[in-house]
């Protein structure tokens, strides 16, 4: 795989999921594809655990933008919390 074929990929992918797309979530890209491919998707059963991506943007006048983004399980974890960070990225301030 190229660097630019992952770069086109990459917002259409899901690494954490057990069930197809959700309707009510999923990139219009994913739900064309799959329609497609004749597998009409159906939504998640609401006893399963979500995962979902959150991305927070900070910035001042005279400053880098910084971003983070985590990956977030929501519903059973093995520590009791109920949710669990899968993925964490500190990011890089944006050149401005």
């Amino acid at each position: 795989m190229t660097p630019a074929l992952l770069a086109a990929l990459k917002p259409h992918l899901t690494l954490w999921s057990t069930a197809d797309a959700d309707p009510a979530f999923a990139d219009a890209l994913v739900l064309v594809a799959l329609r497609a491919a004749g597998a009409p998707p159906v939504a998640a059963s609401s006893t399963e655990a979500r995962v979902i991506a959150i991305t927070a943007t900070a910035s001042l006048p005279d400053a880098p933008r910084v971003s983070r983004r985590a990956v977030v399980r929501f519903g059973f974890s093995p520590d009791g919390r109920g949710w669990r960070v899968l993925a964490w990225d500190d990011g890089e301030p944006d050149a401005r």
